[in-house]
C-alpha cells in the first residue's frame, strides 16, 4: 500500500510526504486553451446579436412615439386619439419589456452553458491528465488567492497541451 495507512477498517489515510498538489495558470488556459478561443467568439457574437435585438425593440417603440408625435404635432389627433395612443404605448412598451427580459435570460444562459461546457471539459481533462500523476489536489492559480507557488508543480503547459490535443481530435 505505498505512501498510505489504514485508519479504520476501509478508509485509508495518506502517510506524510505522499500528499502531492499541482497547480495551472487559469489565467493562461483561458488566453491558450482553443476552446476557449472560440466560445468567446461564440459569446462576442450572441453579445452581437442581443444588441441588435435590444436596438430593434427601442427602434420600434422610438418609430412608434413619433409616429404619435408627429400626428399630434400635424394637429389631427383628438383627445380619443391621444387616450388610445397612451394605451397602445403603455402596451408596447410592456411587450417590449417581456421581449427583452427573454433576450436578457437566453443570453445569460447562453453565457453560463457555454461557461460550464468549457468548464467541465478542463475538470474532465484533470481528472484524466491525474490518473497518471496522482495528485491529492490540482488547483487553479489566480492572483491573490495563493501568496507562495513552487513552480516546480506548475502543470499549465501539460494541460494545455493535452487540452488542446483533445479539443482537435473532437473538431
Amino acid at each position: 500500500m505505498g505512501g498510505t495507512k489504514k485508519k479504520t477498517e476501509g478508509e485509508e489515510i495518506v502517510a506524510p510526504g505522499a500528499f502531492k498538489i499541482a497547480y495551472f495558470e487559469l489565467d493562461s488556459i483561458e488566453n491558450n486553451f482553443e476552446k476557449v478561443k472560440v466560445v468567446k467568439k461564440e459569446i462576442a457574437d450572441k453579445d452581437e446579436h442581443y444588441n441588435s435585438e435590444v436596438a430593434k425593440l427601442e427602434m420600434k417603440m422610438n418609430r412608434r412615439v413619433q409616429g404619435y408625435q408627429q400626428k399630434q404635432n400635424s394637429g389631427t389627433m383628438t383627445e380619443q386619439d391621444y387616450v388610445n395612443a397612451q394605451a397602445d404605448l403603455k402596451r408596447l412598451e410592456t411587450e417590449l419589456k417581456g421581449e427583452k427580459q427573454l433576450l436578457d435570460n437566453n443570453y445569460q444562459e447562453f453565457v453560463l452553458r457555454r461557461n460550464l461546457d468549457v468548464r467541465k471539459e478542463i475538470e474532465d481533462y484533470i481528472a484524466k491528465y491525474n490518473k497518471e500523476k496522482g495528485y491529492s489536489y490540482v488547483i487553479a492559480y489566480e492572483p491573490g488567492l495563493f501568496y507562495f507557488r513552487d513552480t516546480l508543480y506548475n502543470i499549465t503547459s501539460d494541460l494545455l497541451t493535452g487540452l488542446n490535443e483533445e479539443y482537435k481530435k473532437k473538431n
